[in-house]
């Protein structure tokens, strides 16, 4: 995150907003954020 926030792509703080540590339970799910992750930043919405 901290790269594109060097680029103006993304602020470096937005109130409300977190990181975070998805463990690895080799889970398809872990390995679709995985790959979705490794493009860049992966954001959600609640």
């Amino acid at each position: 995150m901290l790269r594109p926030g060097q680029k103006g792509k993304l602020p470096y703080y937005e109130p409300g907003v977190d990181t975070r540590l998805v463990e690895d339970d080799n889970s398809k799910e872990w390995k679709r954020l995985y790959s979705e992750a490794r493009k860049g930043p992966y954001l959600t919405k609640p």
